[in-house]
């Protein structure tokens, strides 16, 4: 064999002890990581959004970011770190309502060649908390008993909690800023109001101290007749709970309203043994006027004189 090619085999050789030991330090050296992170999630720590996974100090770690493009994801960035987080707030992500994002991590060695596999993927979606309601805004029409507020932006739906004087609650949902009252008695009420999007990209906002508002319902008595049988029927156009009685305009009983008759609309009271019950009134020299309330609230914008 010639001294030449001698020559040539040696550098043979020597290249495949090369690739051969490179081979036992990527695969020997740096063993392939079996374990994969099971945890993979999103929190977000006062403004800022940090992705979390599971805590193993003896890997390094690598992310994989990945935004969702006409239909499909594509590759972000894959951040190298020996962290078990990364502040997502960081990375020049796109922050606006309806972007997806794909997140997954893998544990990694220093040279990459022993990463383990990747976590199954995180699809998420940043979120806001919407703005809260301006209390300072929120009225109530007693013309129409239209309760209204100023819109929140991006809000598409309201959640109103209304809580009665007995600490009874009512939920109502509308898809405006405003909420008819009508078929609330008459009472002081708290209302409290939460911003909300059916988007699925804000928090609902928070409700906070509510606003306190008083509902005076407007009932007109239609008539009054003093029956021969001493009962006083007394008409209203809506249900009350109690009549107070005056004499020249001075109150000088209240009297219970009890149950009502429906006609034709209208809601028809009687007060039994109601001659007996008036006996002290001056019906002669006097002008002698009833009132309607409803849960201690006057209804009626003017009273209506009864006639015997």
């Amino acid at each position: 064999m010639s001294k030449k090619v001698k020559i040539i085999l040696s550098a043979v050789c020597l290249a495949v002890v090369a690739m051969v030991a490179s081979f036992c330090f990527i695969f020997f050296g740096n063993t392939i990581i079996d374990d994969v992170p099971q945890l993979v999630s999103v929190q977000k720590i006062g403004e800022e959004y940090f992705l979390l996974t599971d805590y193993k100090p003896q890997y390094l770690y690598e992310y994989k970011l990945e935004q969702k493009l006409d239909g499909e994801y594509v590759l972000l960035k894959k951040i190298n770190t020996d962290q078990n987080m990364v502040n997502l707030s960081e990375q020049e992500l796109t922050w606006a309502p309806g972007v997806q994002y794909r997140f997954s991590v893998c544990f990694a060695t220093e040279n990459g060649a022993g990463n383990s596999d990747y976590s199954a993927p995180l699809e998420w979606a940043p979120t806001w908390k919407l703005d809260n309601v301006d209390y300072s805004k929120v009225q109530l029409d007693l013309t129409n008993l239209h309760l209204s507020w100023s819109e929140v932006e991006d809000a598409d739906t309201y959640v109103l909690t209304i809580v009665d004087g007995a600490g009874k609650k009512q939920m109502e949902v509308v898809e405006t800023n405003t909420f008819n009252m009508a078929s609330y008695a008459a009472g002081r009420y708290r209302v409290f109001l939460s911003a909300y999007s059916t988007t699925g990209y804000f928090e609902i906002s928070d409700a906070g101290t509510g606003k306190e508002i008083v509902l005076q319902r407007q009932n007109h008595i239609v008539s009054t007749d003093m029956k021969e049988s001493g009962e006083l029927e007394v008409v209203c156009s809506l249900e009350v709970s109690s009549f107070e009685i005056y004499e020249d305009g001075v109150l000088k009983m209240t009297v219970a309203a009890g149950s009502a008759v429906d006609r034709s609309g209208s809601k028809v009271y009687t007060i039994t043994n109601a001659q007996i019950v008036f006996k002290t009134l001056d019906f002669e020299n006097k002008t002698v006027t009833i009132k309607s309330l409803q849960n201690g609230y006057i209804l009626a914008s003017s009273p209506a004189e009864i006639e015997l």
